[in-house]
């Protein structure tokens, strides 16, 4: 699969993975980047250290 990025307005590369998954169960955790999420269908709750956000088909979120 060839890398893809994002340029930025200084012209640097961001790199960009780009993955579909099924969930039931993400635990907490920790990565040096955003994550950015669709959700295609169904429901879940997003809880961060101090939110908890209900998401439903069509919201998108980020995390930094």
């Amino acid at each position: 699969m060839d890398e893809k990025y994002i340029i930025t307005d200084e012209g640097s590369r961001q790199p960009v993975t780009c993955m579909m998954e099924r969930f039931d169960l993400i635990r907490e955790h920790m990565h040096n980047n955003f994550e950015l999420t669709l959700i295609v269908s169904g429901s879940c709750t997003l809880r961060t250290d101090d939110e908890i956000f209900a998401l439903k088909a069509d919201d998108i979120f980020c995390i930094n």
